[in-house]
């Protein structure tokens, strides 16, 4: 098995032109277009970025290539009375810099995170016991009522990638996991608190019946301007254990 080799030495190069911290973790920014990465076009030729789309704007692309996944239906069924809204990158994952292929493990990188082997994508979770403490958040969190959603702006693909190795699948249904192939994201813009707002609307929810955690200062400030639902920012590049039990006490009794 392959081992993530992380030269701590070297300035790894930056996302979608957003710096990387002192620390080597790469800073997420929620303004940047999904799939605009630099750094992606020096690990494939010039043709194979055309066809697959990799380092494009998808305001740009998905003119033509709107979405590789059917309309999203919504599980209507569901009457879960509270919600919990989950960005992926640097929320539920813990991007590492990937040595031997010169770039961050972020499902922004489609095609970069299918490389992956099974041991990359468990660093990329925090390892073994950090993927258990989010199953225990998880876990928690619907026996507490609450419905489950990831919202990121990486590839559907990619998201589903890290949580089948994971073993954490089941949380997520196909209708519950939004990606920047989502057509009810591209509809709306890529805006995380406007599809939000259709997710609240279409089940009934108020404002502290919802709790959205992301570490993008931006999505998070634009669910609060526009006063969305709670939120909860993560500061560090992946949920701590901390953060964890704070995410769930926050709709405990709500």
């Amino acid at each position: 098995m392959e081992r993530l080799a992380i030269d701590h030495s070297v300035t790894p190069p930056s996302i979608g032109g957003s710096p990387v911290d002192a620390g080597g973790s790469p800073s997420f920014d929620g303004g940047y277009s999904p799939a605009s990465l630099d750094g992606a076009a020096a690990l494939i030729s010039p043709d194979e970025v055309q066809e697959m789309d990799f380092c494009r704007s998808p305001r740009a692309s998905f003119g033509s290539r709107r979405s590789s996944q059917s309309p999203t239906v919504l599980d209507d069924e569901d009457d879960a009375p509270r919600c919990v809204v989950l960005d992926f990158d640097g929320t539920l994952s813990t991007p590492k810099y990937v040595e031997r292929l010169q770039n961050w493990a972020v499902c922004d990188k489609e095609v970069l995170i299918s490389s992956l082997t099974d041991e990359e994508i468990w660093a990329n979770g925090g390892g073994v016991q950090r993927v258990e403490l989010m199953r225990q958040m998880l876990e928690q969190l619907q026996s507490q009522g609450c419905a489950l959603y990831i919202v990121s702006l990486g590839f559907t693909g990619a998201i589903r990638r890290h949580l089948d190795v994971w073993g954490l699948s089941s949380y997520f249904p196909e209708s519950r996991v939004f990606g920047q192939d989502s057509p009810l994201l591209i509809e709306r813009d890529y805006v995380k608190a406007s599809l939000i707002e259709h997710l609240m609307a279409r089940r009934g929810w108020a404002f502290g019946d919802v709790l959205f955690v992301d570490d993008s200062a931006k999505n998070v400030g634009e669910c609060d301007r526009r006063r969305t639902c709670a939120t909860f920012t993560v500061a560090e590049s992946g949920l701590t254990e901390r953060d964890m039990a704070q995410v769930c006490a926050a709709l405990r009794g709500s």
